[in-house]
């Protein structure tokens, strides 16, 4: 997903975003509809970027877990903690 999402970012952003869904049998697809929810992740290309640069780091077991707040994406750090990737854009109604 992430080699395809930095590959093909621009065709698939919409206003420098792409929203993705995980669907329950792990395929994903980008920009859903609306029916999404705030928990659903959305990157921007630097985001997307940095996540296939340092893939390798973050992952266990060839798979790297993305944390969702209303506050952006995190990456647990599998030494301690967490790393921020980024918040795409505010979250709906709040601007500042």
């Amino acid at each position: 997903m992430v080699a395809s999402l930095n590959e093909n970012f621009d065709d698939l952003a919409t206003g420098g975003v792409v929203v993705v869904e995980v669907l329950e049998d792990g395929s994903w697809r980008a920009n859903p509809d609306d029916t999404c929810s705030q928990r659903t992740p959305e990157f921007t290309k630097d985001m997307v970027k940095t996540l296939h640069e340092y893939f390798d780091f973050y992952a266990i077991d060839g798979v790297v877990t993305i944390e969702v707040s209303n506050r952006g994406l995190w990456l647990p750090n599998p030494l301690a903690g967490r790393q921020f990737l980024g918040l795409a854009r505010f979250p709906h109604g709040k601007a500042h």
